[in-house]
């Protein structure tokens, strides 16, 4: 059986590669509307659209307010929820009560226990994207300079104890870009040896925000020129610029 992952957990993993809906756009959802989620099963996930049919909300006194005023039964089985007036609701806050309901709306590849067009049940901290939005809840990167910002989704070249081990990195350096995209960052746990550099294998070209999702100790010094070379004190917690 599926199970949908929390977005926000996901987030605070990849703090400087993930991006989610904001409050005030899920606030803003209505049925109808695509949105997209993750669904996890044996291990495999897949990101799925799902089209909104119902919002409802666990509010007893909005409830009965809304059923004295429109003289409808929505809430004559149960005393704790009931659909959405959207225009009784300003208080963004209140999505953590939040759930929504909708169908899948498209064929998944991998997964088997779930079918387009089956019902699915959701909350707010499972809305990965809203179809034709772009997110707008960035917390760490929306607080970075400009200059940051756009060097993220650039390349570097990284050592594998640090990219796929997940070490924390001890030496690095800039040199000229060579291609693309090329930060000229250049990345090292600090403590590979000569047989391991020799070793093309033992280095990945990714972006500069997956290296800050595994340590983020670089960020102070990446507006750096390039022919700048750094050195990780473990004793001071701190980068020191190395002069030739």
């Amino acid at each position: 059986m599926y199970y949908l992952d929390n977005v926000e957990n996901r987030s605070n993993e990849f703090k400087y590669t993930f991006s989610l809906p904001s409050k005030e756009q899920i606030k803003n959802l209505r049925p109808g509307e695509l949105v997209k989620l993750i669904f996890t099963e044996d291990g495999i996930s897949e990101r799925m659209w799902v089209k909104i049919t119902d919002i409802m909300i666990d509010d007893v006194d909005n409830c009965n307010r809304d059923n004295s005023s429109n003289n409808n039964n929505s809430c004559n089985n149960s005393d704790s929820e009931h659909v959405i007036q959207f225009e009784d609701h300003k208080d963004i806050n209140q999505i953590e009560n939040y759930r929504f309901f909708g169908n899948l709306d498209n064929k998944p590849f991998t997964l088997k226990s779930i079918v387009l067009g089956d019902k699915v049940e959701f909350h707010y901290y499972n809305i990965l994207s809203i179809f034709n939005q772009s997110n707008q809840c960035t917390p760490i990167v929306g607080g970075l300079p400009s200059e940051l910002k756009q060097m993220l989704d650039q390349r570097c070249l990284v050592s594998n104890l640090v990219a796929s081990d997940k070490q924390p990195a001890g030496y690095i350096f800039r040199e000229d870009p060579t291609f693309h995209l090329d930060s000229g960052w250049r990345i090292f746990q600090g403590d590979e040896s000569d047989e391991y550099m020799k070793d093309r294998t033992n280095f990945q070209t990714i972006a500069l925000g997956s290296v800050l999702n595994i340590d983020d100790s670089i960020l102070p010094i990446l507006s750096s020129p390039p022919d700048h070379y750094y050195e990780y004190d473990t004793k001071s917690r701190q980068w020191k610029e190395l002069v030739n």
